[in-house]
């Protein structure tokens, strides 16, 4: 996709460079450093690692090369003022995003740099105090960091954190010594997605007196950050983790600690400093313009509430009787801004076990960890459930208005039209800043991508719950093992997810995953009788989706299927009329599940 805003007439930039310049390389350095030849280049989902730059972002970099090339630090000319004033509002752009100060940012060469200065400043501000915390789980510059200082006879105490991943906070209490000046805590894991309670670890540190530390490199454009109101003392923050420039970040450090610190680098005199050195004001803008789509998005991106957990269903929204012995399995590393899957852990009110059998405990947790997990049904065949059930699952398909027809008297045309235009710009831009594969790529139809199903409801789920304060949660139940005979016994999976919104109410979402369209329906329809039998009647809804096609389903007794829904992603900026006018449907469709079947009163815009 190569929707870009508008750059000057007088920058010429080739088609390629806008999507995946790697795609068509047209200089010499990257012929000679290409790996994958052109039509082979596979998806890119490493986003914890590095993020690719939005195009907007990079729209608003070229520009500075053709024309705003002036020093921000030159103060006698206009040139250096022009660009001084676009630095002043990238300040405020990164500070919006990060809850902070605008005069409190300093741009430092990326989140690693940030951790780097505040923890070595931290050391010569209190000479005295040669202690430091730090949790187990921290980032490896952090860690290798405080092994460095441990050489220079500084104290570390390195905090283990709870089988939910969280730090314990009485754990960290104890560990704060009258010596102690930092404590570094990451804001949310790089590795394992979790959020730690930012605010409360705070007022324990205030109670203290001690600095508090906290990289939010993973976190940023992903949950709601307010540093001015947790009274973070230092802040590091990435400008590839937005979409924004390489190799640029910046540290939040509040005026009242700024007038105190040594400078780091005592000649130059930019950024107070800290660091010191001419702003390379490109890659800061670039920076700035991804801070401002995050900024502008987080309303849809994030919520009070995570979209998805990671707590094992059968405790948090359905009934044990129906789903036994759930476990999750580690997220993959494939996440972006539009797929919410951070967790938020909950703290661990039990009281503490003895060690032998916290360690029997830790063992068995990451066992189940490890394990796929089977529903009851895992092992019956499609014919033994069509017997089960009573039906043939390969059932005619019937047309969304008449399947719809009666059950959305007061969802209001205009709302669902405004909703629909609401969601598929919202989609349009995740899927430019993501990196979602809407190149033509072979794969794509067969649904090896493992999260279609939250790239595509996600949009309209977070706008639903964000206008409407129903407090919906999405719960993915992973992978799902099943032998089917008609596929000569071949190993399949389908990928479950549950939208609960209230404690007797879910809407399941089935994807078939190197699986027959059959077995995911299979799967689907003896989720939903479950439901419908733990409900004790109404009306339960459900989804069926391989790859680029949907089927909704519903169950009030009888089995109802939809027409399948056709979903091209790849044809959005080809087509958009026609993707529009397929992608309302599931809106429509969704739109009535989330309502109970439009009895509730919906208002999404």
């Amino acid at each position: 996709m190569n929707k870009t805003g508008v750059k000057l007439a007088e920058v010429s930039v080739g088609n390629g460079l806008m999507v995946d310049v790697m795609m068509s390389p047209s200089t010499g350095i990257f012929n000679q450093t290409r790996i994958m030849d052109e039509g082979s280049r596979t998806i890119y989902l490493n986003m914890q690692a590095t993020n690719p730059t939005h195009p907007y972002a990079l729209d608003a970099i070229l520009p500075i090369y053709a024309g705003l090339y002036g020093n921000p630090h030159s103060h006698t000319h206009p040139y250096g003022w022009e660009t001084k004033k676009v630095i002043d509002i990238v300040l405020e752009y990164v500070a919006k995003l990060s809850g902070a100060y605008p005069k409190g940012i300093i741009f430092t060469w990326g989140a690693t740099g940030s951790n780097d200065m505040s923890i070595k400043y931290v050391a010569r501000l209190y000479k005295s105090k040669k202690h430091i915390i730090a949790l187990q789980t921290e980032h490896k510059c952090v860690l290798d960091l405080c092994r460095h200082l441990q050489e220079e006879g500084y104290g570390v105490t390195y905090l283990p954190v709870e089988n939910n991943d969280l730090i314990n906070l009485e754990h960290l209490e104890k560990a704060i010594r009258p010596n102690t000046a930092l404590v570094s805590i990451m804001m949310v894991n790089n590795e394992i997605e979790v959020i730690q309670q930012m605010e409360e670890m705070r007022k324990l540190g205030q109670k203290q007196s001690v600095f508090f530390l906290t990289n939010s490199a993973q976190a940023q454009g992903k949950i709601s950050i307010d540093a001015g109101k947790w009274n973070v003392d230092w802040m590091s923050i990435s400008g590839p983790k937005v979409y924004g420039s390489k190799r640029i970040g910046a540290c939040y450090i509040p005026c009242r600690l700024k007038v105190r610190i040594d400078p780091h680098i005592s000649h130059g005199g930019q950024e107070d400093c800290l660091p010191s050195g001419t702003l390379a004001h490109s890659l800061v803008i670039g920076f700035g313009e991804a801070g401002r789509i995050a900024h502008e998005e987080i309303e849809y991106t994030c919520t009070s509430e995570p979209i998805f957990s990671l707590n094992p269903i059968c405790a948090s929204t359905v009934q044990d009787h129906y789903i036994h012995k759930c476990y999750h399995n580690k997220q993959p590393k494939q996440f972006t801004r539009t797929l919410q899957t951070i967790s938020r852990g909950k703290a661990d009110t039990k009281k503490q076990k003895s060690k032998a059998n916290t360690k029997e405990d830790q063992k068995t947790d990451k066992k189940r960890r490890n394990l796929k997990w089977t529903t009851p049904y895992s092992k019956i065949t499609i014919r033994e459930a069509e017997n089960l059930l009573g039906i043939r699952l390969a059932l005619r398909g019937i047309p969304v208005k008449q399947m719809l027809e009666g059950k959305r008297g007061l969802l209001r045309p205009d709302t669902i039209l405004e909703a629909k235009r609401e969601v598929y710009k919202g989609l349009v831009r995740y899927l430019d800043a993501g990196g979602y594969p809407t190149e033509s790529d072979p794969d794509f139809k067969e649904a090896n991508i493992n999260d279609i199903v939250a790239f595509t409801i996600y949009p309209m789920l977070a706008l639903f719950k964000h206008k409407t304060m129903q407090n919906l949660h999405l719960s993915r139940e992973k992978e799902i093992i099943s032998k089917d005979s008609s596929t000569s016994g071949m190993e399949e999976f389908v990928v479950m997810d549950y939208i609960s919104h209230n404690k007797m109410k879910y809407v399941l979402i089935v994807e078939a995953k190197k699986v027959s369209l059959g077995e995911a329906r299979k799967q689907c329809f003896l989720a939903m009788k479950d439901m419908w039998d733990c409900n004790g009647g109404g009306t339960v809804y459900g989804f069926v989706t391989m790859g680029d096609s949907w089927r909704m389903v519903s169950f009030d007794g009888t089995f109802k299927m939809s027409n399948k829904m056709e979903l091209l992603f790849d044809s959005m900026d080809t087509d958009e009329e026609g993707w529009m006018a397929d992608y309302s449907i599931l809106i429509e469709c969704f739109n009535v599940a989330l309502s109970n079947g439009g009895k509730d009163s919906v208002e999404v815009v």
